[in-house]
């Protein structure tokens, strides 16, 4: 088993759920989601966990979370708010948000060496998921360089019922790479169906079965050299009083997809993803967790 790192996206505002929702207790005795994540990671064989945050919560998470990850596995911290940035830009006193999760994941280019795993610190993604993760990037390893995977899961299994939710729907060629994201707006469910009422005056019925992306992606460390160009050129793009939009994963993916740089294997899972997106899905999230752990799938205390 070679060296494999889990790069946890943790630097996010957490504006729809209201306060730090990273290290939030989720299971009965004050477990928090990113506990979950560490134990199934470390089970699948990943050595090492990278943790991007933002100064302002530096103290509050490494208190959280710190202890228990350095008991699993090397850990580090980089700083989104201390990320690179394209020589001569000067980041917008006036901007409250970071430049997107393209931005947090460069923070990390100095201390990530060996193939990786990117995941959101909200998420549950199931352990079957982190498995088929690790599994592939031991083999991606031996690959050519502008290789990638990711781990997709099927629509039903990923959205609330406390809300609306965005998924990239994925499409893939007949070799299951990825050729695109279909960026999908407000999805709900209504009794056995799943809609989207996005920008169109009728409800859009989607394939409960569609493989979405709920950004797991694998990488190479190479990536990060192939990354800046693409960040530099959004860079460069932005309006001088832009204060708000933001470089995200799926939509460099999809530009590195477009332009032949990138090919991404899909990888389904039947997971059952869980987040916290709005605060009321805190509780039916707990629930499940700590009846996994009530039926052994999980310690008594993580």
């Amino acid at each position: 088993m070679s060296n494999k790192t889990l790069l946890v996206l943790a630097a996010g505002l957490g504006s729809r759920y209201g306060g730090i929702k990273q290290i939030a207790p989720i299971g009965e005795h004050g477990e928090i989601l990113l506990h979950y994540a560490i134990h199934d990671a470390v089970l699948a064989g990943f050595d090492k966990i990278v943790f991007i945050i933002k100064r302002d919560i530096e103290d509050d998470f490494k208190k959280a979370i710190g202890p228990y990850a350095e008991g699993k596995a090397k850990v580090e911290y980089t700083f989104q708010d201390e990320a690179y940035l394209p020589q001569g830009y000067v980041f917008p006193k006036d901007r409250k948000k970071m430049l997107g999760t393209v931005q947090a994941i460069l923070s990390a280019k100095d201390v990530i060496h060996e193939p990786f795993a990117v995941i959101n610190a909200d998420d549950y993604y199931g352990r079957d998921a982190y498995a088929t993760m690790s599994a592939y990037l031991d083999e991606l390893r031996d690959m050519p360089k502008d290789q990638a995977c990711m781990v997709g899961y099927r629509l039903i299994n990923t959205i609330s019922y406390n809300g609306k939710v965005n998924r990239g729907v994925c499409v893939t060629d007949e070799s299951g790479n990825l050729s695109g994201l279909s960026e999908t707006y407000d999805i709900f469910p209504e009794g056995k169906k799943i809609y989207s009422d996005f920008g169109t005056a009728d409800q859009k019925e989607l394939d409960p079965e569609s493989i979405v992306s709920m950004n797991l992606w694998g990488f190479l460390p190479e990536i990060f050299g192939m990354m800046i160009p693409y960040f530099d050129a959004y860079i460069g793009s932005l309006e001088e009083n832009d204060l708000k939009s933001e470089y995200v994963i799926p939509t460099m993916i999809d530009d590195m997809i477009k332009d032949g740089e990138l090919n991404v294997k899909v990888l389904p899972c039947d997971a059952t993803w869980l987040g916290i997106t709005y605060p009321t899905d805190r509780q039916e999230v707990s629930e499940k967790l700590i009846a996994l752990q009530k039926e052994g799938f999980y310690p008594e205390t993580l």
